[in-house]
């Protein structure tokens, strides 16, 4: 199921030769070594324990999800929660420790109970350690505290044992906070949802809501999306914690027959001021009721129509992979660092999700806004793939990188590529910085964006763009 250690340093080995080919300024081969071999093994040492996971139960006539733990050391699946009460939240929240999970649900039953559950890994109980009138999503903080929105319609925070209740927000009149969050994966942010009513009560036509941001701590709130006439559905992080992608329905203002609710995907930018909403609801994505998740490929992952991946900023189909179930046949997992995980329904044949395409950032002329191009010159132009926090730079093939159909150029009478690893953003990162030839592009004055193509040294397609000015060459 999971490399051995031996395979693991044998193939970071293969990686380290492969990159001695790049010329540069990093001193001898042995320094490119270690430095890449400690990205590596700080890569694996990141990997988590306890994988939150959750599934369909056929079992419950409401297609109910259950929540799920798998322990990765253990190969064994744990279930949290086996009835078929009602889940508003997509995953229990597991603490930072890793010792404990918490999340919220409600008894559609007559009882109508609403409860904040914690469960523990350890002993594998569950203990309902709060009832609420209607608060039903609850989240761990950085400090393991839980989140959670409280009778009154704030959001408030506790111990895991349920004691010591601070207020963390108060929904600003005439609004009220949804039960329904989410706490960004570093969780550092939160992103609530506001609602009020508008004239009557009918859910249809009067229903109104808003997105607002804030930090864990209570500050920085923001309204990031005005009121809609419609309801929330579903919000899924990027693994940066930079940016999410919003799915929910507008109304249409009728009611009965006449009333029609509508999908809307927009996604959000949190790095710029102010923040960068695109609307995707016309692109490929735009169906209806399309469950997706960011991927650590930079990429959007269906779980409703199986394995179609989609490039998040355009909306664009881009690939369909056939290994993948739909959250209907099996059970999806996911941990902080964006890493996504199958298992058969029973819990077995855990898997993680595999790259077939990265999206990744360029940067043609690094420090240049203009990105000029001069299509009559004889010389390079300089252009630098960034790595993340989700994505190693120097993992990819310099044979295969392509800009606008230039490659990169070659240099002494060992033909070693004119590229070298440098920190380009400042970010603690290596990036990797390649000098493409100009008289091989492949464009044409008044195009202002170049495509950046590229394969990792396994063979999993890179693509990436920016922005770019043509000069025409004389």
């Amino acid at each position: 199921m999971r490399r051995n250690a031996f395979v693991q340093d044998q193939y970071a080995i293969r990686q380290l030769h492969r990159a001695e080919r790049i010329s540069g300024n990093f001193g001898t081969p042995i320094s490119i070594s270690i430095a890449l071999l400690l990205s590596f093994l700080a890569v694996q040492s990141a990997t988590a324990q306890i994988v939150s996971m959750m599934g369909i139960d056929p079992k419950c006539s409401e297609e109910a999800l259950q929540f799920y733990l798998y322990d990765r050391d253990e190969d064994k699946i744990l279930t949290i929660k086996g009835n078929c009460w009602g889940i508003e939240q997509v995953l229990p929240s597991l603490a930072q420790s890793q010792t404990m999970a918490v999340y919220g649900q409600n008894d559609h039953s007559a009882a109508k109970l609403t409860f904040v559950s914690v469960y523990d890994i350890a002993s594998g109980k569950t203990t309902d350690i709060l009832s609420l009138f209607g608060g039903t999503t609850a989240w761990f903080d950085s400090s393991d505290r839980i989140v959670f929105q409280a009778d009154d319609a704030s959001l408030k925070k506790m111990d895991a044992n349920g004691r010591n209740i601070t207020t963390l927000a108060v929904p600003e009149e005439p609004y009220l906070f949804d039960s329904y969050f989410e706490v960004s994966p570093d969780r550092q942010k939160i992103v609530a949802f506001e609602h009020k009513w508008v004239g009557g009560h009918d859910y249809n036509t009067d229903h109104f809501t808003r997105v607002v941001l804030l930090n864990t701590d209570g500050t920085g709130r923001k309204v990031l999306l005005p009121d809609f006439l419609g309801e929330s559905n579903l919000l899924s992080w990027k693994p940066t914690s930079d940016g999410f992608l919003f799915y929910f329905h507008i109304y249409n203002g009728l009611t009965g027959d006449q009333h029609k609710a509508y999908p809307r995907y927009f996604a959000f930018d949190l790095s710029t001021d102010p923040v960068e909403i695109n609307d995707l609801s016309e692109s490929d994505l735009g169906k209806e009721e399309n469950v997706l998740f960011y991927t650590r490929c930079g990429t959007l992952l269906s779980a409703s129509y199986p394995g179609e991946i989609y490039d998040p900023g355009t909306g664009a189909l881009l690939d369909t992979d056939a290994s993948v179930p739909s959250l209907w046949d099996g059970l999806w997992g996911f941990d902080d660092s964006g890493g996504i995980y199958f298992a058969d329904p029973d819990g077995s044949s855990f898997r993680p999700f595999e790259c077939s395409v990265f999206l990744i950032t360029i940067d043609i002329k690094p420090g240049s806004d203009s990105n000029c191009v001069n299509l009559g010159s004889a010389g390079v132009i300089p252009v630098a793939v960034l790595s993340s926090a989700t994505f190693d730079a120097t993992q990819i093939d310099p044979a295969t990188v392509s800009l606008a159909g230039a490659s990169i150029k070659l240099v002494g009478k060992s033909d070693k590529f004119l590229a070298h690893y440098e920190d380009v953003n400042g970010d603690g990162l290596l990036d990797l910085v390649c000098q493409v030839l100009t008289e091989d592009f492949s464009i044409e004055p008044g195009e202002t964006t170049a495509s950046f193509e590229a394969a990792t040294y396994d063979g999993i397609p890179v693509w990436g763009e920016d922005s770019v000015c043509i000069v025409p060459g004389e």
